[in-house]
């Protein structure tokens, strides 16, 4: 129906002038809806946020109120228990009178009217004062003792006057009794009258003790046995007065005895009188006087004071509820809202649908059936009667896409399997021709090769001429080893500088020819940034099925002899299994050399290094150990090899280093002149944290630098000579000694040598232990020892095993020695005995 008014409108003539007709249509309804709900949403905010802000008002005030009551409640309860500390009053009635000061502003509250709690507003302040009043006489109550305890007023005023009268007679017949010498001439008499006064005090100590239990509120349950316990004294006392009186009755006693005995009756039975009022009062709930107040007035009227506070909060469910009819009110006009958006878009929905389908859906698929028949070379449909320019640029927009699509995912799946620097297959490639390859080797029962490649000291290539050098430089190995090949062959590149060949149908010797031919086309020189370069490479090899009869077992032993072949240097070796056991073993020995440095499993070892002219030790090099817990005694030949190829190398240097310092420290108690020498590795040259980790163990061991004596390999300068230069006289500028080991055996060159900043050379023990038997190995060491001096350095000769070779070096001038003749390499307690015992 919309769209035939729509056909009649001159300006809509494409689908997306129809597209906006209908889009305004909507939102135009959309924000006309929108507008109302938003209106009802603003009036029930604003409703919302002032019911809100009152009921925050009405809870601060009956919060407070509450806050000031529970104060008061506990402020008196401190009274109670403290009633001389006055601080306490004062807060209880200031908390009260807060409490109404706070309660008068709740009361003029507009939600009080509104919801009809005035009543209970009344009640809260009538039930508030007299609270105030309740309290101010519990006060007062408590202040007095005998306001508080009845029964001690009945003491005061009854109990206390006989008592005294009591007492009184006692004295006066004991004195009388004295002066008539009552106890020789009447003992019996004398003993009844000590005998009734020890009962009357009997009865006293009893009801003293009786009146505390009570009073403290000990024990309740006591009190029957302490009353009945004060009435058997009297009532014995009773029968010891009537016995007394009896002697008074036959002139036996003195006169003023006699006749005080009357009064002395009259006492006892009016103080027993007040001891039953008394035990009356005990009994009863007037026994405390503020106890009754707190339990029949005070509490009561706080739980009143409680209830109106819980009838005025009622106002705040009240006022929810308020919130909640106006919610439900606004939920159900904006749901009549909702039915009506969905309503239009129904309406809307079901338009657009039919327009689309005869609009775009049913022209599309006469598109689509077109090009169809077009794709399969058939005569297409006609579609002339497509009117709208949108299909017709769809059309068009059509085919180009197609095309596209059909060039783009060719490309991708080149850039998918091949290498993007070299053209080259990739490892993805390659493992899926290897697996095709392996099918077919074991269809024609035939063998298969695989070669891994890894270019030998490619990375100094980078890092001389650059990136883009090394680009280019693995482009044109690329070239050489694929022009070596079959067309069958594949060659890939599987990392940074490793590649890897497929070889079908090929047996170990022809790998293996194949693989010389590779070496020797990589050793012609390259030219690489107008610089000729010439590279090496290890290959491993393995065979189907000799060596692996799957894609990964042949790649893993491949690699496994390619690191053979690189670690020995044989340019390419063949696999086999003593290759990969010793692969596992070196895995297992590399993590248990991790786990020994961490955990501190390895040990020191110094060997002196002597004085030739006072034979005294000046100095110690600190020398590695390691006991494994099931190899036992691994060399340090072997371990550092290991470290070096793990990268632990390093770790191991730190740790040498941190603890020969350390132990040295120690032991420049007993000589502080003695130096320590720690061997450097080549790794330590490309290490950029060397200098910042040695300066920081030297300062966490406040150890001098100049005791430190680094030793450097002639091999290990040579390969970087600028770099090595650049540290060592870094080294040198902290104070830190710096010696040439193994002086001789290397290629060094003098222009370097004099460059160096070093202190020492030291002559490799390989001249030194021949040196009494050959006569050139005696010309190099005392040329070398000359050539030092000259050069201001001092010298040290390694591997002194005989005395005949000590005595030469001496007579030839040579500063230092060590050797076995000396001292063997020994732990440090042994040593620490060797340099007590040398001091």
């Amino acid at each position: 129906m919309l769209n035939k008014i729509i056909r009649y409108l001159p300006s809509i003539n494409s689908l997306r002038n129809r597209a906006i007709l209908f889009s305004v249509s909507i939102s135009l309804l959309l924000v006309i809806i929108s507008v109302i709900g938003y209106s009802n949403y603003k009036a029930f905010y604003a409703e919302s946020s002032m019911s809100l802000e009152q009921r925050d008002k009405l809870v601060v005030r009956i919060s407070a109120i509450r806050g000031k009551i529970l104060d008061s409640y506990k402020e008196l309860n401190n009274f109670l228990l403290t009633p001389e500390n006055t601080e306490y009053q004062k807060t209880v009635i200031n908390s009260i009178e807060e409490a109404i000061l706070l309660h008068s502003e709740l009361s003029t509250h507009i939600w009080i009217k509104k919801y009809q709690r005035e009543e209970a507003a009344r009640s809260l302040t009538d039930n508030l004062l007299k609270l105030k009043i309740d309290i101010e006489k519990l006060i007062n109550v408590r202040n007095d003792v005998t306001n508080q305890f009845p029964s001690l007023a009945v003491g005061d005023k009854i109990m206390a006057p006989n008592r005294n009268r009591v007492n009184n007679f006692f004295a006066l017949a004991i004195n009388e009794a004295t002066d008539d010498n009552l106890q020789t001439e009447n003992p019996i008499a004398y003993s009844t009258l000590i005998q009734l006064r020890h009962l009357w005090t009997q009865v006293l100590s009893n009801f003293r003790l009786y009146l505390a239990n009570r009073v403290g509120s000990f024990n309740k349950n006591a009190l029957p046995i302490q009353e009945n316990a004060i009435e058997v004294m009297f009532n014995e006392m009773q029968v010891q007065l009537i016995k007394f009186n009896q002697f008074a009755e036959n002139n036996k006693l003195g006169f003023e005895t006699s006749d005080a005995i009357p009064v002395l009756k009259e006492a006892t039975d009016s103080w027993f009188e007040g001891f039953k009022q008394v035990k009356i009062i005990h009994h009863s709930d007037e026994w405390r006087h503020d106890a009754k107040i707190m339990k029949e007035t005070v509490s009561p009227r706080i739980d009143e004071i409680v209830d109106d506070l819980i009838s005025l909060e009622s106002i705040i469910f009240s006022s929810s509820q308020s919130d909640l009819k106006i919610f439900e009110a606004l939920n159900e006009s904006q749901n009549k809202m909702l039915w009506m958006i969905v309503f239009l878009g129904l309406f809307f929905t079901v338009t657009i649908v039919m327009s689309l389908d005869k609009l775009i859906f049913k022209p599309i698929v006469n598109v689509s059936d077109a090009l169809k028949f077009e794709a399969l070379g058939k005569k297409s449909v006609d579609i002339s009667f497509v009117k709208m320019k949108e299909i017709q640029n769809l059309i068009t927009a059509f085919s180009e896409m197609s095309y596209q699509v059909s060039v783009r995912q060719n490309e991708l799946e080149h850039r998918a399997l091949h290498d993007s620097l070299t053209a080259l297959p990739n490892r993805a490639l390659l493992l899926d021709r290897i697996k095709h390859g392996i099918v077919s080797s074991k269809r024609s029962e035939s063998n298969l090769s695989l070669l891994i490649i890894d270019l030998d000291n490619f990375k100094e290539v980078n890092d001389t001429l650059g990136h883009m050098a090394g680009d280019n430089l693995l482009i044109e190995v690329g070239e050489r080893i694929k022009k070596r090949l079959r067309d069958v062959d594949t060659v890939a590149r599987i990392g940074g500088d490793e590649f890897s060949v497929l070889l079908p149908h090929t047996n170990e010797e022809q790998a293996i020819t194949i693989s010389k031919k590779v070496l020797a086309c990589l050793k012609e020189s390259i030219s690489i940034e107008n610089v000729q370069v010439s590279i090496s490479a290890s290959i491993g090899i393995t065979v189907y099925p000799h060596h692996g009869d799957d894609v990964n077992t042949l790649l893993r032993h491949a690699d496994i002899a390619m690191y053979v072949a690189k670690r020995h240097k044989l340019g390419f070796e063949v696999y086999n299994q003593e290759q990969n056991e010793h692969s596992i073993t070196r895995l297992s020995m590399t993590k248990d050399f991790r786990d020994a440095i961490e955990n501190q499993h390895l040990t020191l070892h110094f060997q002196p290094i002597y004085d030739l002219n006072t034979d005294k030790i000046v100095s110690l090099e600190a020398l590695s150990r390691w006991n494994h817990a099931v190899h036992g005694y691994v060399s340090p030949e072997k371990f550092v090899a290991l470290a070096e190829q793990s990268g632990l190398i390093n770790e191991l240097t730190y740790w040498v280093l941190n603890s020969a310092v350390k132990q040295i420290s120690l032991w420049h108690k007993i000589n502080n002149d003695l130096t320590v020498a720690v061997n450097l590795s080549v790794y330590s040259f490309k290490d950029p944290n060397f200098i910042t980790e040695v300066n920081s163990i030297l300062n966490k061991y406040n150890f001098p630098s100049s005791k430190l004596k680094l030793e450097i390999t002639e091999s290990a300068m040579m390969e970087n000579p600028i770099q090595a230069i650049e540290m060592l006289s870094e080294l040198h500028d902290m104070g830190v000694q710096l010696s040439i080991d193994d002086f001789g055996t290397g290629f060094s060159s003098m222009t370097y040598l004099k460059r160096l900043p070093v202190d020492e050379l030291k002559i490799d023990k390989s001249f030194v232990i021949e040196l009494e038997k050959d006569e050139s190995n005696d010309a190099i060491v005392r040329s070398t020892i000359d050539l030092a001096h000259n050069l201001g350095l001092k010298v040290v000769a390694e591997g002194v095993e005989t005395k005949n070779a000590h005595n030469l070096l001496r007579d030839y001038k040579c500063n230092m020695a060590q050797g076995y003749y000396m001292s063997r390499p020994i732990a440090a307690p042994e040593l620490e005995e060797l340099l007590i015992a040398s001091r």
